[in-house]
């Protein structure tokens, strides 16, 4: 056999109409306190979010004047950048690119409402 036909195992029972089982071997065969382990590395299962985790605790993170001196220079030349620039813009402020995506949407928002008011 193969190694890869190894690593099932096959088994089967007479009386039962679908025979033949095929099962791999999980390593909660091979150890028995790898569920445990498992569960008290990721409490909520095998979920584990790349861009959201919505078992963190948020903080507000403020913009640094050197931030919003930038944010505000490239706002007057855009008030609406593209993705590219919202993630060359993030890298470079050391934000993440949501982080820079609403800014931008409450400049905006505020940039409207100063037109309402004048």
């Amino acid at each position: 056999m193969h190694s890869f036909e190894q690593s099932f195992n096959i088994t089967s029972d007479l009386n039962d109409p679908n025979p033949i089982f095929y099962t791999s071997p999980s390593c909660a065969d091979l150890d028995p306190n790898y569920l445990l382990e498992a569960f008290h590395q990721f409490p909520h299962g095998d979920f584990r979010p790349t861009f959201y985790n919505p078992f963190e605790i948020k903080h507000r993170r403020r913009t640094s004047r050197a931030q919003l001196k930038v944010l505000e220079k490239s706002f007057a030349e855009n008030p609406k950048p593209n993705a590219t620039v919202r993630r060359i813009l993030a890298q470079k402020l050391d934000m993440t690119p949501r982080g820079v995506q609403i800014w931008f949407q409450n400049r905006r928002a505020k940039a409207k409402l100063q037109r309402r008011k004048s």
